[in-house]
């Protein structure tokens, strides 16, 4: 089977595509290949490609207050012209994609081009051959990695595993100058949607400000518009920057930005209609939430720099926008209807300051949990635990030691003051502001101690038959749990976690028997090493001691290796977990 195109290569071993550059080693999987989404895609984007490099011409020589709409209405005198892609940030060139070929070399023919007293550069657009993008390191490569760069830390300079766990915060957590920097964009992303909704406020929550924030880390944003029933055009967007040069032209210089980059000229969406006509075609009162993301997404392609890969995802449980800034590489949602979240936040905020070891236990389970790739998917989708629901399963436990480390959701809402009171879509959310209103715990344990008991805590414990409840803190029996929801209850799972004020939603549910089997067999492993010397003494000789052990990212290959008399026991139970899997999730069998 050889493609028209020359994409596939026969080899001595099979064959090779060079578009998807992966080998195939018989006709069977070459036939399966050519048919198979990536590739069809992939051909799809380069001859997507292609024409857009036939249809197009490069233009230099242009600045920042030109317009999409100049440069339009000035190559319309050559052909019809179906697109123009600006250069945002820098605002020096500009592709004229047009809608004929021949429209090309009309341009290309012209002897000047001049366009507001400027002199243009008018060159044929450049061809580049299509490549695939490699993908990045595998998991195993970074997580390797990762734990390379901490392990002479932690072997040779802590003495305790609470110091160890300690370290932990102070190497992952977030940066002054990181949060700064943050907060910056928070502003400048609040400088201009206030323009287009008015009396609107934007709100930062979610791992950026809960206090559990890591390098790199979400920026997650609420956009409120309770108080914008309808939207209005701004009158003054190219000079509202400049009117406040205290404020707004501070920060933006500050971040690498020109402010010149927010001018009138860019407001055009994707179908060619200026941002002030879509904004006088929609009303908040009436509008679809899909309409107000779309209407999102537009302003931050044409008005905010250094803004880019902006697309909505309105198929999530909350749909929102998402973006990526390019001078902070900073991965970004915005969302307009998740006033629980940030509530949220602060439950989580509240709880740091409630007991000081709650943080150095978070980030070193989320860390262990990492490396044992039971969570950090990128996606942000899939079967795995996301930071969220394992810094609550923290909470739960330290809600369930004795004495408690934490108090439940219901003992905070019976702490708090009348002015505290707070009902979201139905949910009480009640807890005091402050951490000074709830006695301190009586619990004494270190760190080494709670991590040890985090992992005997959920070893053994009976997910299939509970839900846990961090509002009562204790597990629900299921049934009785069924019979008291009936309606409206969460999605559920293999793991049933509840938020804690969303009591219909499962925090866990997207979990699969397979992710937690393996989340519960690494709590039985990390249980076993906790209750060695080496765990909580450090080695005289040098060797692994403490967290050094718990977080390697072990392989399957190098567990079996040093299983030593164990491996015939350890090599059945990984080939009776695999049987298993294929007779559950593939064979949809039921084993007793």
């Amino acid at each position: 089977v050889m493609e028209p195109d020359g994409d596939i290569k026969t080899t001595a071993k099979g064959f090779h595509c060079t578009l998807c550059n992966v080998n195939l080693p018989n006709t069977p999987s070459l036939e399966q290949h050519v048919k198979g989404r990536k590739h069809l895609t992939l051909r799809t984007v380069r001859a997507s490609r292609k024409a857009q490099e036939q249809h197009s011409v490069y233009v230099a020589g242009i600045k920042p207050q030109i317009s999409q709409a100049d440069i339009t209405d000035y190559f319309q005198q050559f052909g019809p012209v179906s697109d123009v892609i600006m250069d945002k940030d820098k605002g020096v060139y500009a592709i004229v994609l047009f809608g004929e070929t021949d429209s090309i070399q009309a341009a290309l023919s012209c002897g000047e081009h001049r366009l507001k007293g400027l002199k243009l550069r008018v060159k044929p657009r450049e061809k580049k051959e299509f490549k695939l993008i490699p993908k990045k390191k595998s998991d195993s490569q970074n997580l390797q990695e990762v734990f390379d760069r901490l392990k002479p830390q932690l072997c040779q300079h802590l003495n305790v595993v609470d110091g160890q766990m300690r370290y932990m915060v102070e190497r992952f957590q977030l940066g002054e100058n990181e949060k700064k920097a943050r907060d910056l964009l928070v502003q400048l992303l609040q400088e201009v949607l206030v323009e287009f909704f008015p009396d609107s406020q934007i709100f930062l929550f979610g791992s950026s400000v809960n206090t559990f924030g890591v390098h790199s880390c979400d920026l997650d944003l609420f956009l409120d518009l309770e108080n914008t029933p309808v939207p209005s055009p701004p009158q003054n967007r190219s000079k509202y920057l400049s009117s406040k040069p205290d404020c707004s032209f501070k920060f933006v210089k500050t971040l690498g930005f020109e402010t010149s980059m927010l001018r009138t000229g860019e407001g055009m969406s994707d179908d060619g209609r200026s941002e002030d006509s879509m904004l006088s075609d929609i009303d908040l009162s009436t509008a679809t939430p899909a309409e107000v993301l779309d209407l999102v997404a537009t302003i931050l392609k044409r008005c905010v720099p250094s803004v880019h890969k902006v697309h909505v995802v309105s198929s999530a449980r909350l749909p929102v926008v998402k973006f990526h800034h390019r001078e902070l590489n900073l991965q970004g949602d915005i969302t307009t209807n998740n006033r629980l979240a940030v509530r949220n936040t602060r439950f989580l905020q509240l709880c740091a300051g409630l007991d000081e070891r709650l943080r150095p236990l978070v980030y070193t389970i989320r860390h262990w949990a990492k490396q044992k790739q039971l969570a950090g998917n990128p996606s942000g989708t899939g079967p795995l635990l996301n930071n969220y629901a394992l810094t609550l399963l923290v909470i739960f436990f330290l809600q369930n030691c004795d004495p408690p480390v934490l108090p439940t959701v219901d003992q905070l809402k019976d702490m708090a003051c009348e002015e505290e009171e707070c009902v979201i879509e139905g949910w009480n959310c009640t807890f005091p502001s402050q951490p000074i209103a709830v006695p301190p715990s009586k619990n004494t344990q270190d760190l080494c101690t709670l991590l040890a008991g985090f992992f005997h805590f959920y070893a053994k414990f009976d997910f299939a038959g509970s839900v846990l409840s961090l509002r009562e803190g204790r597990a629900l029996p299921i049934t009785d749990f069924l019979n008291k929801v009936k309606q409206h209850g969460p999605k559920l799972g293999p793991l049933n976690l509840l938020d804690p004020f969303e009591l219909s939603h499962n925090v866990a549910g997207n979990l699969n028997e397979r992710s937690h089997r393996s989340f519960q067999r690494e709590c039985q492993e990390a249980e076993k090493y906790c209750r060695s010397l080496q765990y909580q003494r450090k080695s005289t000789k040098g060797k692994s001691w403490g967290l050094v052990r718990l977080l390697a990212p072990q392989s399957e290959v190098a567990q079996l290796q040093e299983a030593g008399d164990r491996f015939r026991l350890l090599w059945f139970q990984r080939v009776c977990a695999a049987l298993g899997a294929v007779f559950q999730d593939v064979l949809s069998c039921h084993l007793k």
